[in-house]
């Protein structure tokens, strides 16, 4: 008479990927059937043979996991383990995607913290887009407490951004704008249950260029690149000898830019770190709204930790289209509308 399987790998209720790196079972039976299933699609299945001292371990799960997970966040995932006498065992988890590994637990890490790379101090200005996204297990409104200058002192608000949440990842847009209109805001602390994301409100530095990428959860964020930007167009040229003349008979552009992110303060890099990582880079247009997609060809993301560094971070990027040279029209502007009285022109 055989004992069921025992499940030796510990399965919490919420799980990073990179947390299933292996699996591993104890039996005493001469085989065991394991399915690992989500959403109705199964990623694993087969009869697997313990070795002599009764484990089975299965390996590199976590990239079987991503594959399937694609463009979403977050996954549910289900195992059955089934011994050769027909006792079987369940276990189930909600998987959230992240590229990096953190010292703390998935649950611990969802419930104190928004899914960004930068959890510190955020400088943001008026007319930039920013968002937050956050994983909810439970129902917790959303607010935001904001400084501003009153005329005659420094006065403290507090303003509901969202009453309900949905279960699983939500987004909220937290754009200066959306806090508090055009008020004179010094700064802003988002919060949502023990989460909270403070912003700094600083001088509008021309952006250029402006993004929203997939950061480690995959979730959107934004950053904007303030330092110097260089373009750097390359070109390959097929020419030959026609006629007596060396012409020039196809020519093949890619049009590539190197942006510098300005002075960062402590621990920003984490931000360039997702965006040379990310699956999806878009530029923001001046409304927030996302347009051309873009493809890192190249960065330089060496930081140090002195007191008196400035870390400039760079990136080389290009248009994902295949025409990578973008020229945009100049839009004609008028002082006054067609009321306008011409006749002492």
């Amino acid at each position: 008479m055989t004992m069921a399987v025992a499940i030796l790998t510990n399965i919490n209720p919420i799980s990073f990927s990179y947390e299933f790196q292996y699996l591993e079972f104890s039996t005493d039976s001469p085989e065991v059937y394991v399915a690992l299933s989500s959403d109705g699609n199964e990623l694993l299945s087969g009869t697997y043979v313990p070795d002599s001292a009764g484990l089975i371990k299965i390996y590199d799960l976590n990239e079987v996991i991503d594959n399937h997970i694609g463009n979403a966040p977050f996954v549910e995932l289900s195992l059955y383990l089934c011994d050769a006498d027909g006792n079987d065992t369940f276990a189930v988890s909600t998987i959230l995607r992240s590229s990096v590994a953190y010292n703390t637990t998935a649950a611990e890490f969802v419930s104190s913290y928004f899914l960004t790379s930068h959890t510190g101090t955020r400088y943001t200005a008026q007319g930039r887009y920013e968002c937050l996204n956050f994983f909810a297990t439970e129902q917790s409104p959303v607010t935001v407490e904001y400084w501003h200058d009153a005329g005659n002192g420094i006065a403290k608000k507090t303003k509901t951004l969202m009453t309900q949440c949905d279960q699983g990842i939500n987004m909220i847009d937290v754009s200066l704008h959306k806090i508090a209109g055009y008020d004179a805001v010094l700064e802003y602390t988002v919060k949502c249950g023990a989460r909270s994301q403070r912003y700094v409100v600083s001088k509008a530095f021309p952006a250029d260029p402006a993004v929203a990428y997939r950061n480690r959860f995959n979730v959107w964020d934004t950053f904007y690149f303030t330092g110097t930007k260089e373009s750097d167009p390359q070109f390959e040229r097929s020419q030959a000898w026609v006629n007596g003349q060396y012409l020039t008979y196809n020519v093949k552009e890619v049009m590539q830019f190197k942006a510098m992110t300005g002075i960062l303060p402590e621990g920003a890099e984490e931000y360039l770190h997702d965006i040379a990582r990310s699956p999806e880079i878009r530029l923001l247009d001046s409304r927030g709204a996302m347009r051309d997609l873009l493809t890192v060809m190249d960065c330089d993301l060496k930081a140090v930790n002195d007191d008196n560094a400035l870390n400039r971070l760079t990136i080389t990027y290009r248009h994902a289209d295949k025409v990578s040279a973008k020229s945009f029209a100049p839009v004609s502007t008028r002082i006054f509308d067609n009321s306008f009285d011409n006749s002492y022109e």
